[in-house]
Order: structure tokens, then C-alpha cells, then sequence
């Protein structure tokens, strides 16, 4: 393991350690991770969930690559996931990309951008830039970052523009 990997894994577990400690308050601690997504594109795992099981986390709930993990401090009762919904599309004949982002991660952001600049290469398409802060909006789409294509969730979690563009590729070919 080289010096970066160790110095990033030490910052990792003290933030998760004062995590914790404020998370006994609440009778638990929650966290969404990942299994085999990578960070954008890359060979980086996503949030990893074998990360967080390390320090005693339990997954309370699944879907697909998505995992809810749960680690119980008294709370008596496991979360669960929001999940994707499917909404409905006009028969506009274009193309729709809504991105999800927060605030609370600043990559989600860059996300926006990167579809916005890369759309413009799709004639008819529109991006709606969806603000996740508020929790109904979460719960109307079950989703706090990611896309939807034509109303579909696409992606459920920070994408790089080549898996974004695969999404659309693919929603192109199913509505031929």
C-alpha cells in the first residue's frame, strides 16, 4: 500500500470515528455505499461498502450496486432505502436528462456540468438540473445524486460523462 493510500485510509477512519461518536446520540448511524460502481469512471471503488463494514456496519438494505449500510447503537429500528421511481415522459420526441445534485457533495456539481456541456451534442435534448437538498425532492425521485434519461433512472450515484453518454446511447436505441 503506497503512502497516499495509507494517509487517505487514516483520514477516512478518523472522520468515521467522529462520525460515530456524534451517531450514538441518534441510536445509530447510516451510510449509502456501493459495490463494484467505480469513482467516476475510474479503477477507484465508490464508496466502498467493505470500507465501512470494517468498522462494524450491517447492510439494512440493497439496490443493485447500491447498499444501505447500518451500524445500530440502540436505535431498535433498521433505515431503508428510498428507491428510483420511473416518471413520466412527455411524447415530446426529445430527450430528457434530469441531474440530481446536492449540496452536501461538491463532485455532483461537476457532474452537472459535464452533462450540460456534453448535451449540447444531442439535437432536442433538455437537462433539468434538479436540486436534491430537500427531502421530498429525494423522495420523489428515491434518489439524492445521479441522472434520469427520459424520465428513467439511468445512473444511481455520480457519473463520469462516458458512462452518462452510454446511458443516453442506450435510451437512444430503445426509443428507435
Amino acid at each position: 500500500m503506497g503512502s497516499a493510500t495509507v494517509l487517505a485510509y487514516w483520514v477516512a477512519k478518523c472522520l468515521i470515528e467522529s462520525f460515530l461518536c456524534k451517531a450514538k446520540e441518534y441510536g445509530g448511524a447510516s451510510v449509502l455505499t456501493y459495490e463494484g460502481d467505480k469513482w467516476f469512471g475510474t479503477s477507484l471503488d465508490y464508496m466502498p461498502a467493505s470500507f465501512f463494514k470494517k468498522f462494524g456496519f450491517k447492510e439494512a438494505d440493497r439496490d443493485e450496486s447500491r447498499v444501505l449500510l447500518f451500524l445500530d447503537l440502540d436505535a431498535g429500528k433498521k433505515p431503508r432505502l428510498i428507491h428510483p421511481k420511473a416518471r413520466t415522459c412527455s411524447d415530446n420526441d426529445g430527450m430528457v436528462i434530469d441531474a440530481l445534485c446536492n449540496s452536501q457533495c461538491p463532485w455532483s456539481s461537476w457532474m452537472v456540468d459535464q452533462i450540460k456541456r456534453n448535451a449540447k451534442r444531442y439535437p432536442r435534448t433538455s437537462v433539468n438540473v434538479v436540486n436534491s437538498d430537500d427531502r421530498k425532492v429525494v423522495e420523489e425521485f428515491g434518489l439524492s445524486r445521479g441522472v434520469y434519461v427520459n424520465k428513467k433512472p439511468a445512473i444511481k450515484r455520480m457519473a463520469s460523462w462516458k458512462e452518462i453518454r452510454s446511458a443516453i446511447e442506450k435510451s437512444r436505441k430503445k426509443s428507435a
